[in-house]
């Protein structure tokens, strides 16, 4: 189960380091976030949001986004987050902190 884990962690940072530049910048703000966060980034398409645990579990989804939403992070637990950020040819993932 860990090395699991891992590889999907791995995976999910190879191909955001790979397609970051399709998406342009990304704003994630607060970061460490309380209560909610707000993600924007600059292109006009739409993207899912999928936020993990470090253990691998899909604890957040929302599809068909546009390139500004705020979430409510207060239900999830104080810990360090991937938030991946897709649509069916880009992703990146980035690293959200929650501290209540």
């Amino acid at each position: 189960m860990k090395s699991r884990n891992f590889l999907l962690a791995a995976a999910i940072s190879l191909t955001a380091v790979l397609s970051a530049a399709e998406i342009g910048p990304i704003s994630m703000q607060p970061n460490p976030a309380q209560n909610q966060v707000t993600i924007s980034w600059q292109s006009t398409a739409q993207y899912k949001i999928e936020i993990y645990s470090v253990l691998g579990q899909l604890v957040y989804q929302q599809k068909q986004l546009a390139n500004n939403t705020t979430i409510e992070t207060q239900n999830l637990p104080n810990g360090i987050y991937l938030v991946r950020i897709s649509d069916s040819e880009t992703q990146v993932v980035k690293r959200l902190k929650i501290n209540h």
